[in-house]
């Protein structure tokens, strides 16, 4: 787990987005993926979504949509 700690993680929140197309990246290491809020729970739940910096961001993201902040 080298560089968790201060490692960058991007997260993007879309609201009212349209679903187009399969995401595609340029630098084959790259995960895009299209995942609807409501499916983040479970996610976590079973591990698909583990790692500190993108569960930080992902909380952050549902307290402040909570409080009507986002």
């Amino acid at each position: 787990m080298a560089g968790m700690v201060d490692s960058e993680h991007n997260l993007f929140l879309a609201r009212g987005a349209e679903f187009v197309k399969e995401p595609s990246g340029e630098i084959e290491a790259d995960l895009i993926e299209w995942v609807p809020w409501k499916e983040i729970p479970d996610m976590i739940a079973r591990g698909d979504i583990w790692t500190s910096g993108t569960l930080v961001g992902l909380y952050a993201a549902r307290d402040r949509l909570s409080a009507g902040r986002g």
